[in-house]
């Protein structure tokens, strides 16, 4: 047997490792901070080297993007201190989508490296988490951190929490949830070889009690739910004995799992506690809404048109720390004009997705599946949003962004090849529905790119 390894495919997982790395490597710092900006323009190189055709840009497509693009560009409040990852973050992004748009092969490459990387961070988190010493005399002394940080990461460490390379309990939870959201595929995909759907369903298992084991109520709570939304709107609308079968033993597998693991790993009896003693809304929030969301509020009213710039609240607010809810800190940082702008690129990217996935459902299961995958991420952020940093958490918001653009590039290759359709009614016959329309085009696009395919190997 001969494995054969496109260049195109080793291209796009070395951009993608480049742009992913300074942020899913941990909080280690495996290499000198100066390296680290460079790697998301060296990763645009390569797509752009990848890709030596035309590009073209429509003005629907910047529309969308500046809608979020331009709140972060707008008299930022890090590059005004010399800190720009942020905006080079989200650049990098945009003309990654711009370059790779019309190669869909790009969506399945970004999952593939994120699984990577999240199992490493599982295997790590396991390993340390029974390896404590090792973790104070080899890990911690690489972080850089406040006294206040080191003391809620000792405290993290200490109630038994995985920590793995992550200064913070709070960012392992967030590999976790990626983690647990990119092996969901198999809840999604019923034409997946046994086998590999097997391998993929004990993987997603392990990584749901791997956040379990985390101690993230949040993250835990809004994958679970953002995963069971999707399950449910692209469910049979008449649903089988066998469907519903599965379903009940997928629940059912889930409370075994879950009650074994309880009386075997104390990390899934604390977080299962802590869900528990939360009887009122001051315990569930931890103390965010007098700590931050009310701070929040009352700086907006000081700056209500155009806030303070994005990236501020932390510098402004009196714990310098952020808001704990994009959407508080957004109004704060952007004003109102800024925040009803980036709602708009919020919004815009989840009806994008789920056309997206009506189109290619019938006609390339792979990719449908994939979609439902980053329709199911895009739900998460959006959902944590309410009481987390994910906007300003670089594990969070850059598999968050590759999420939207790949709704908006199967959303716009379709949308634009539909108008060409229109234009030469000859070709097509003009009874057919619009729906119809999205058929014919997307079998059009996959055989142009089996043929593609077939033309590299």
């Amino acid at each position: 047997m001969v494995l054969r390894v496109k260049k195109r495919g080793i291209v796009m997982y070395c951009a993608f490792i480049l742009l992913l790395f300074p942020y899913l490597q941990g909080s280690i710092g495996l290499l000198p901070g100066k390296f680290y900006p460079m790697m998301p323009v060296i990763a645009v190189v390569l797509f752009l080297i990848l890709n030596l055709k035309k590009i073209k840009v429509y003005p629907k497509e910047l529309l969308t993007w500046s809608c979020i693009l331009f709140p972060c560009f707008f008299q930022n409040y890090d590059v005004k201190t010399g800190r720009y990852n942020i905006v080079l973050d989200f650049l990098s992004v945009f003309l990654i989508y711009i370059i790779a748009k019309k190669d869909q092969d790009w969506i399945k490459y970004f999952w593939n490296v994120i699984k990577i990387v999240c199992v490493i961070h599982f295997i790590l988190g396991l390993f340390f988490l029974v390896n404590k010493n090792m973790l104070y005399s080899v890990v911690i002394p690489r972080f850089t951190m406040t006294e206040n940080t080191y003391k809620l990461l000792n405290e993290a460490i200490n109630n038994g929490y995985m920590t793995g390379i992550c200064n913070h309990y709070s960012k392992m939870g967030m590999y976790m949830a990626l983690g647990t959201i990119a092996f969901a595929y198999p809840i999604y995909d019923k034409e997946m070889e046994s086998r590999k759907r097997k391998i993929a369903l004990v993987m997603f298992f392990a990584f749901v009690i791997g956040l379990a084991m985390t101690g993230k109520r949040g993250p835990l709570l809004f994958t679970v739910l953002a995963l069971l939304i999707v399950f449910l709107e692209y469910s049979e609308k008449r649903l089988t004995r066998k469907a519903i079968f599965r379903f009940f033993i997928g629940i059912f597998s889930l409370i075994i799992l879950f009650a074994i693991a309880y009386f075997k790993i104390p990390q899934v009896q604390s977080v299962i506690a802590r869900f528990s003693e939360s009887s009122n809304m001051e315990e569930m929030t931890n103390g965010r809404i007098d700590f931050f969301w009310v701070q929040a509020i009352e700086m907006f009213k000081n700056h209500p048109i155009i806030g303070y710039g994005w990236g501020a609240f932390k510098a402004y607010s009196k714990n310098g720390n952020h808001a704990h809810n994009i959407y508080l800190q957004l109004l704060t940082e952007t004003g109102i004009i800024g925040f009803f702008m980036v709602l708009i690129f919020f919004i815009g990217s989840i009806l994008a997705i789920r056309k997206s996935i009506n189109i290619m459902k019938g006609h390339d299961n792979q990719l449908c599946t994939y979609l439902k995958i980053g329709y199911a991420y895009q739900l998460f952020f959006l959902m944590y949003g309410f009481t987390g940093n994910p906007l300003y958490d670089g594990q969070c918001y850059l598999p968050y962004l590759l999420s939207c653009a790949m709704g908006l590039t199967v959303y716009f290759e379709y949308s634009y090849r539909l108008q060409k359709v229109k234009k030469n009614e000859k070709r097509i016959n003009c009874n057919k529905n619009r729906q119809e329309l999205w058929g014919v085009i997307a079998s059009v696009c996959i055989e142009d790119r089996n043929r593609k395919e077939r033309t590299e190997s």
